[in-house]
């Protein structure tokens, strides 16, 4: 893996592999290019720079890091000769990202970003305060001070979102979603709509998820379901098991999204978790192959009176979903029952022989 490849994963690692429970609806891009604040946050490095021959820098400015460590050193990206750059890169990578040109609208929000640190199991005020914060920037025309609030408030817990006096307006929501420039930040949106929206958001929400069962897209599914549950809570179950959970026509990625929204409201709501939990053992029953999705909240929930199923898919021969198999041995492992947990510690490969679905 090159320098760079190394830079953008511990940029992504530091914020989203912090503690705190992040929403995984609002959240859900692995693998997309970090925001400005991701990368600020995975750096131990920020130099304001100019070139003159767009490969190597000057440094005229440090603004993290020992000055005497900030040496001219080739960057990633081009430069403007002449013109201010920001640059940043973490403490064992030697060639510098370049966050692009540094101007007086963003100057402000970078030293404000600088300041901001993973949150480890906060106080719930500690996060509304990080969220007051950078409410502002929401929906900034300037991709990188946009994105990085959006990034911001989409690694805040799920129950904060949701306790949130403080929000963009539901005419800016709105719009937003109807804005295509940058899709990816809709999840957060369709979250937000869901939790504080009205009655005429609901007929939205319904409208936009009977368009994507339609056309079987799974765009934004997850958070749409989520909407949906915040706004109608235990209606809403059955027609999503129905509709997706249950028929064999939808795609798979379709299927893990409901489950994904099925799975956090069924961790955050008390009212909730029992039919959901049902939900998900019906699906255990009816969908074999792909009950490994569900093995996880079941364990968590404590749901241990179908160890005997999984036992028989992992002994039978019967297909499972390759990635879910570590899951249900992991069920099985935090069983009460020792039958399960021997059963589990016999299919474990050793430490040093990863599972099947995990060899690349």
């Amino acid at each position: 893996m090159n320098p760079r490849s190394l830079f953008l994963l511990a940029a992504c690692v530091v914020l989203l592999g912090a503690p705190a429970p992040a929403c995984p609806i609002c959240l859900g891009r692995w693998g997309e290019v970090p925001t400005l604040v991701e990368d600020l946050m995975g750096s131990d490095q920020v130099a304001v720079a100019s070139s003159k021959d767009g490969r190597q820098f000057t440094v005229w400015e440090v603004l993290r890091g020992d000055d005497a460590e900030v040496e001219p050193a080739p960057y990633v990206g081009k430069g403007e000769p002449g013109r201010a750059i920001l640059l940043a890169r973490a403490a064992d990578t030697k060639i510098w990202k370049s966050l692009g040109p540094l101007d007086g609208t963003l100057r402000p929000f970078v030293e404000k970003a600088l300041t901001v640190r993973p949150l480890k199991a906060a106080l719930d005020e500690v996060w509304h305060r990080r969220l007051d914060r950078f409410e502002g920037e929401l929906g900034h025309p300037d991709e990188r001070i946009g994105s990085s609030a959006w990034a911001i408030w989409a690694n805040a817990p799920y129950h904060i979102l949701a306790q949130r006096e403080s929000l963009p307006p539901l005419e800016r929501l709105r719009a937003w979603l109807a804005d295509d420039v940058r899709p990816r930040e809709d999840n957060l949106w369709w979250t937000l709509l869901g939790q504080h929206g009205t009655a005429d958001d609901e007929a939205r929400v319904l409208a936009t998820l009977e368009q994507q069962w339609t056309e079987k897209d799974s765009t934004a599914l997850a958070a749409l379901a989520s909407a949906l549950l915040a706004m109608q809570g235990r209606e809403a179950v059955p027609s999503l098991e129905e509709r997706y959970l249950l028929d064999r026509t939808r795609t798979l990625k379709e299927v893990e999204s409901v489950v994904q929204a099925l799975a956090l409201h069924g961790t955050e709501s008390d009212d909730l978790q029992p039919v959901v939990r049902d939900t998900f053992r019906r699906f255990l029953r009816t969908r074999r192959p792909l009950a490994g999705l569900v093995a996880a909240d079941l364990a968590a929930w404590e749901c241990w009176d179908d160890w005997e199923l999984y036992r028989d898919l992992l002994t039978s021969g019967e297909p499972v979903l390759p990635n879910t198999r570590k899951s249900i041995l992991d069920y099985l492992e935090s069983s009460p029952h020792e039958a399960a947990r021997e059963l589990a510690r016999s299919l474990r490969p050793p430490p040093d022989k990863p599972l099947r679905s995990e060899r690349k």
